[in-house]
């Protein structure tokens, strides 16, 4: 650090600097104090000005409310024709004693409005206010026809927003603390009183003939009442509790309750109220209306007492700031003296120290002077003590003697302690940096159970392969290695014996590879082998019949257990610089799949008739995507019947493809195929869509079918997926199905295979989505396994109540009481024959599906079961 010279400034001249700069401090700060009390004054002066011309909109506004309903009266006094009943002649006189006073309120008005003009932010408007004015009164007295009370409630939600603006305008003045609550409590209460005072106007449609329907003058009711109730919540809920229990108390008074009341029952009705009920409305009505604006002058009371407060607090604040500053100045010039006199002589000689450090030297530092300035060159000179020793070790560092037994020990002092003990930390976390980086590197490219390298590293290092290939003009080879039977080890064993499975094969098949072969795992129990500079195929070959030998020996997966799995095995072969990674790899994918549906353990190579099917499953691909997005897909329905009533209780959703030039097509025609691929999630998506809009469609036609739930088959793959839930949950509420009348459909084979799957059957069932297990009895669940699982529901597999033998009738009966034991409800499939129905209500099954109550039919046919429940 350089340190200056003789031409720097003394200590006396930073001294007496130290004075000044919190004098002169003193006469800024004072002066922008002084600004700031000027600046609180003019917002205080601003926001009360706008809470001013809120107060005179809020008057005008209210004088309009209140000549609304005489002027109404009036013109049915006038014309009793446009009455839906004719009064009584006590009712006229009570309307007419209403009607009279019509003037003298449109007077009352007209001088709230021009008095507007007195307020800066809207004298402006004043002009087109009153034409507006005038306008509204024309309607109201039926100049154009019938009376209409639309143009004078649009006036007075213009009168209310200006309000609002004018709060708004009051809020964004700058002033906080309680005055913002208290100037949003008035903003609530004004709102809140404009909606009430338009519901009685709203009414008067559903009274007189205006020329409207009955339900366009309902509607214009409702939505008034709907407004002002939503309002007089948001007061009750959002307000400060003084505004929220001044406007309960004033909605409390019995006259007020009751009409409050009386509004919500018409409102829920469906018949128009009578002239007399009407009439009875108007007084409390008034009551209301004006206990109302008593709640908002109370609230604009407290904004302009919180905005004057304010303006005190700030005033107050600017005395106080003042005299602390003065005393800071006093304290300061004082401190300054003392200081002077202690420290300027040792500071000038450690000045001189300093500036000898700073050239290079280390000097002993003479100490003396106060104790703290002694402090001061005692500390200075340990640090030249440790500078020396820092000095000797950076010579010997950059000598690369780094086994320097003076590098061994740290410099005396915390300095050097911190200092040594940074440089080591340091190494270690450079050490440490590198070692996390290389683990990420290596977790980002290999799989976490078996460290082999996954998905990823497999297509980048596949695709590098293939160019080294085609360089060398030699040929590279895929194996897809699909495990066989893995799936039962998990459903039997449990997900912990199956990762032993993952890593004794992962291991087996680094055995059997070769030093420039490399094994991946893409994910589940997918394996792939990559094998470079073939000589031979039939060298590829037997290296997966050695790998199929290799997996079929056991696998101990605990103490007690031995489990023995297999593999279907599918090679591609390349030599083209053409091929791609992605399709050389979905080459090996339909070998392994043909191997599979083959037999299993096998290995089978893409040849030219794969390559066809890969070519027509591609096309199939394409088509089954074109035909979603032309809407050849369609659902069927089959009735599921309630065994003790005979009644259908819901339906499943059957999907069906309307394909061009090959007819109607059943779903396992082409789902095997999309399952194959995310295109079933797509499918999904939509079944789930069309079968909850279709619930909406009867539900809204009133229906046979209004009230039945869809169940829906969904695919282990869509159930797999992160958004599978928000699939789900989106296309409930786009057509507002309660969700317990979906019930999702999953196959017994697919339940465990996922943990994602049970998190997000977990997740719909919390929902209140009910969840049945499909198929029960095919796959590996055991009953035991039931209370553990998210179901509500098991759907026993027809082949159980197809079957005459007396075992599979006897599974069914155990089946049945097992799920009735942990509160499931049990449906049995495919009951086709009187005998058949006989079998399983003697089980205690509770409802059944199948051809004995009807195939399938379209959204629009009736149901064969409500038919045949009718018959019966």
């Amino acid at each position: 650090m350089r340190i200056p010279g003789r031409g720097g400034p003394s200590i006396r001249a930073l001294l007496v600097v130290l004075v000044l700069v919190p004098l002169v401090g003193v006469c800024v700060a004072a002066g922008f104090q002084v600004h700031s009390s000027l600046a609180s004054q003019d917002i205080v002066a601003q926001a009360d000005q706008r809470i001013r011309a809120a107060v005179a909109v809020g008057l005008a506004r209210s004088d309009l409310q209140q000549e609304v309903m005489p002027a109404l009266m009036r013109y049915g006094v006038r014309h009793p024709e446009v009455l839906t009943e004719m009064p009584t002649s006590w009712q006229l006189q009570q309307v007419s004693s209403m009607a009279v006073v019509v003037d003298g309120l449109r007077s009352t008005t007209d001088t709230a409005v021009a008095a507007l003009a007195q307020q800066l932010s809207v004298r402006a408007l004043v002009p087109s206010l009153q034409r507006d004015l005038e306008a509204a009164r024309a309607d109201l007295d039926g100049e154009h026809g019938v009376p209409d009370t639309r143009a004078a409630s649009a006036l007075l939600v213009r009168l209310g927003q200006q309000e609002s603006k004018e709060l708004g305008g009051a809020l964004a003045a700058g002033l906080t603390g309680p005055w913002v609550r208290a100037v949003q409590d008035t903003e609530m209460a004004a709102r809140a009183s404009q909606t009430a005072a338009l519901e009685l106007p709203g009414l008067a449609y559903m009274v007189a003939k205006v020329g409207l329907t009955s339900a366009e003058s309902r509607s214009v009711w409702t939505q008034a009442w709907a407004a002002a109730t939503d309002a007089s919540s948001r007061v009750l809920d959002g307000a400060s509790p003084e505004l929220a229990r001044a406007w309960q108390q004033a909605g409390a008074s019995p006259e007020v309750a009751g009409y409050t009341y009386r509004l919500a029952t018409l409102a829920l009705a469906d018949a128009a109220p009578s002239l007399t009920d009407f009439i009875g409305l108007l007084t409390p009505d008034q009551a209301r209306n004006t206990a109302y604006q008593a709640v908002l002058k109370t609230a604009l009371v407290r904004a302009e007492q919180a905005a004057a407060t304010q303006g005190s607090i700030a005033q107050r604040a600017e005395y106080w700031t003042i005299g602390v500053l003065i005393g800071l100045v006093l304290l300061t010039v004082g401190a300054a003296v003392v200081i002077g006199r202690l420290i300027d002589r040792p500071l000038t000689d450690l000045a001189g120290a300093a500036r000898r450090i700073s050239a290079g030297e280390l000097p002993t530092v003479a100490v003396r002077g106060p104790r703290e300035v002694q402090t001061v060159a005692a500390a200075l000179d340990d640090t030249v003590t440790g500078l020396r020793r820092v000095q000797e070790q950076a010579a010997q560092v950059a000598a690369g003697h780094l086994d320097s037994p003076v590098l061994a020990s740290a410099v005396p002092g915390r300095l050097g302690e911190v200092m040594h003990t940074s440089a080591r930390a340091m190494i270690e976390a450079i050490q440490d940096r590198e070692k996390a980086q290389a683990q990420l590197a290596f977790h980002a490219a290999h799989d976490a159970l078996t460290e082999l390298p996954n998905r990823v590293q497999c297509m980048l290092l596949l695709d590098q392969a293939l160019h080294r290939g085609t360089r060398a003009g030699t040929m590279t080879a895929v194996l897809f290695i699909d495990l066989d039977h893995f799936k039962a080890v998990n459903d039997t064993h449990g997900h912990a014996a199956g990762d032993v499975v993952l890593r004794t094969v992962s291991e087996r098949m680094r055995d059997q590879m070769r030093a420039s072969d490399t094994v991946f795992r893409l994910g589940g129990d997918e394996f792939v082998m990559l094998v470079e500079d073939v000589a031979d195929e039939a060298d590829t070959i037997a290296i997966g019949e050695r790998l199929i030998a290799a997996l079929e020996e056991d696998i101990a997966v605990d103490a007690d257990h031995r489990v023995n799995v297999s593999a279907s095995i599918g090679i591609a072969f390349c030599a083209d610089s053409a091929v791609g990674a992605d399709q050389l790899l979905s080459e090996a994918d339909a070998a392994a799949y043909r191997s599979k549906t083959a037999g299993r353990g096998r290995v089978e190579v893409f040849d030219d008739l794969l390559r066809t099917e890969l070519g027509r499953r591609f096309e199939l691909e394409k088509a089954i995507r074109a035909g979603l997005a032309a809407g050849e897909f369609f659902l069927h329905y089959q009735p599921v019947i309630e065994l003790s009533t005979g009644s259908p209780v819901g339906v499943e959703a059957l999907i069906r493809w309307d394909r061009p030039g090959y007819g109607v097509l059943a779903p396992d025609t082409f789902i095997p195929l999309a399952e194959r691929s995310t295109l079933v999630n797509e499918i999904g998506r939509w079944v789930l869509a069309e079968a909850t809009a279709q619930l909406a469609r009867w539900d809204a036609a009133d229906t046979e079918r209004s009230g039945l739930t869809m169940a829906v088959n969904v695919s282990g793959r869509h159930l797999a997926t992160p958004g599978f839930v928000d699939d789900v949950v989106g296309a409930l509420r786009r057509e507002g199905i309660d969700p317990p009348r979906l019930v999702v459909e999953i196959t017994e084979t697919v339940l465990v295979d996922d943990p994602v799957c049970t998190t997000n059957m977990r997740t719909l069932r919390a929902l209140g989505v009910q969840i049945a297990i499909d198929d029960f009895g095919t796959g590996y669940t055991s009953i035991g396994q039931l209370p553990h699982l998210p179901v509500d529901t098991l759907k026993i597999d027809r082949s159980f109540v197809a079957s005459a033998d007396p075992a599979h009738q006897s599974l069914v009966r155990l089946m049945a009481a097992a799920a009735h034991a942990f509160g499931l409800t049990v449906i049995a499939e495919g009951v086709e024959l009187p005998g058949q129905e006989n079998a399983i209500r003697s089980a205690s099954v509770d409802a059944a599906q199948g051809f004995l109550y009807g195939r399938p039919v379209s959204a629009q046919e009736p149901l064969p079961a409500v038919a045949a429940a009718e018959v019966a």
